[in-house]
Parts: structure tokens; C-alpha cells; sequence
């Protein structure tokens, strides 16, 4: 019961005035969004003490088809709506994936898109994200539901000619998705 513990306090008072070497520095500025350790928990050598996130850059994970990949490059500048604030912000487009994920018979690049946010957007929100690689203004378009192909491949649309309907064929330009430009 009277055991020794001189050794046990000397190495306490020496911890005690080492204590202010141990300070825990971030690496970025930001704002403390989670802690993962609770106090008197043993920190584990290789873990996350607690997630900070910068709230001045957001970041969009974004999907871009196999046949948008060339207007896509990284750095390209894109337009965020952000639909619960209906707002819009610019970005740009970084880390384009090298190796395309397949889902369901179509190839897809993973990306990030950065963009600079203010006090309303937060992290967590749903966005759009625009990627502008033609801008025609003042063409002639026409619904994708009208245009048919042919046999021999061209395009053709159905037209009402004379009170009867006729195939016209047409020489499509660029499409969006919806519409397609009409050439000829």
C-alpha cells in the first residue's frame, strides 16, 4: 500500500509541460463539420480526428457521357443552378476520369465540377450542371420525336403536303438531347 510513486509523477509532471507541443493543426481553413474521437479517447494512429470543409469552394461529382468527353476537358467552364436557390454560379471542370464506368450499355466519365460559393449554398444541395459546347442562336431546330431514319440511314421527317403526308429529307446539324438542328 505504500508503493513508490515517484516515477509515475515525475513522468506526469513531464507530459504536463510537454502538453503545449501537442497541438492538432488543419491543414486548410474551414469550418469544423464533425468530430470522430471523443475526449479521453485514444487517438488511433492512421484516423480522422474530425472533417473540416471550406465552404468558399464547393465541388459537383458529375457524370459525362462518352459523347459529350470532347467538349469536356478539364478547366472547361461550365454554369451550376443550384434549384433550391435558384441561383446560378460559374465552375469549371476538374479530375476527369481516364477509365470510363459502364451502366447499362452506357459509358460514362466520372468528373468534379468546382465552383466558388457564397453564404446561401450549402453543402449537400442538389445542383444542374450546364456544359455549353456549341451555342447556335437563331437556327432552325425541330423536336427529336419528328425526325426518322431511313433504311439507306438518312433523316427524314413527315410533312402534310397537298392535304396528304409526305417523308422530307432533312440534314441534321447538332442535337441537345431534345432537339435537333435542321441544315437542310
Amino acid at each position: 500500500l505504500s508503493s513508490d510513486t515517484t516515477v509515475s509523477d515525475l513522468q506526469l509532471e513531464n507530459l504536463k509541460n510537454t502538453l503545449d507541443k501537442y497541438v492538432i493543426v488543419a491543414p486548410i481553413d474551414g469550418v469544423v463539420t464533425s468530430i470522430g474521437i471523443t475526449e479521453g479517447e485514444l487517438l488511433p494512429a492512421a484516423g480522422n480526428i474530425a472533417t473540416i470543409t471550406d465552404f468558399d469552394e464547393l465541388k459537383v461529382d458529375i457524370k459525362i457521357g462518352e459523347y459529350d468527353l470532347l467538349g469536356a476537358s478539364e478547366g472547361s467552364p461550365v454554369t451550376i443552378l443550384v434549384d433550391a436557390l435558384d441561383k446560378e454560379y460559374e465552375g469549371t471542370i476538374h479530375n476527369v476520369d481516364r477509365v470510363a464506368t459502364v451502366s447499362g450499355n452506357v459509358s460514362f466519365f466520372g468528373a468534379e465540377v468546382r465552383f466558388k460559393a457564397d453564404d446561401d449554398t450549402r453543402s449537400g444541395m442538389s445542383a444542374d450542371v450546364r456544359l455549353i459546347t456549341n451555342d447556335l442562336k437563331n437556327v432552325l431546330t425541330i423536336s427529336n420525336d419528328a425526325i426518322q431514319s431511313a433504311s439507306d440511314g438518312t433523316s427524314y421527317v413527315l410533312v402534310m403536303k397537298d392535304g396528304k403526308m409526305s417523308q422530307q429529307t432533312i440534314t441534321c446539324g447538332i442535337s441537345d438531347g431534345k432537339y435537333t438542328q435542321i441544315i437542310d
